[in-house]
């Protein structure tokens, strides 16, 4: 049985999801994007890139980019994964 709960917070959307016990947890994440339309560029898609950078066996940067109208990469989002020592409890 899947379990999901949706919730805002600090007026942005997100849904928590809960496999069951059959995916055992881990430090993955998805992101979800609500969108309320396709803005006036109505037919238009946004090119997005994800860097993700090696640093250690430990630890890894993931950086999102978003292509800009004049052709220029602009980052908006880092994220920074070190591996625990200790298993959450």
């Amino acid at each position: 049985m899947v379990l999901t709960v949706e919730f805002t917070l600090a007026g942005t959307k997100y849904m928590g999801l809960n496999g069951g016990p059959e995916y055992p947890f881990t430090e993955a994440v998805s992101f979800q994007i609500y969108c309320e339309n396709q803005s006036d560029d109505a037919g238009k898609l946004a090119k997005y890139r994800d860097v993700i950078e090696f640093k250690n066996n430990d630890h890894r940067v993931m950086t999102s980019h978003v292509l800009g109208e004049h052709g220029q990469w602009h980052q908006f989002m880092t994220v920074n994964y070190q591996r625990r020592s200790q298993p959450f409890r």
